[in-house]
């Protein structure tokens, strides 16, 4: 029997959605908010944050995928609450003294 080789699956393919939709909307955040500091380190501790909290989203296609745009309205809501936590963490204890 010959087993499939790793290298035909295009792993390099497959991506967490739950990614792009957390940095764009934190960069929609960012344009229209300026209540928490916008610096590097708290941007990158927020994104993160809200990351490790959100379900993960791994897909290679979306061929197959009924209902896509309700998911990722619904995606986006949860995005928002998770980078809102993540706001009021970082906040509350920025890795940098508060300005």
């Amino acid at each position: 029997m010959n087993l499939p080789r790793i290298e035909e699956y295009e792993l390099e393919q497959i991506r967490n959605e739950q990614e792009n939709l957390v940095w764009q909307e934190l960069i929609a955040l960012v344009k229209e908010n300026s209540s928490f500091c916008h610096c590097r380190d708290c941007l990158l501790d927020i994104g993160i944050l809200a990351l490790n909290h959100l379900p993960p989203r791994y897909r290679f296609s979306h061929i197959h995928e009924k209902n896509l745009n309700q998911r990722i309205a619904n995606d986006r809501i949860l995005v928002n609450q998770a980078l809102w936590n993540a706001i009021r963490l970082v906040t509350q204890r920025p890795h940098h003294d508060k300005k």
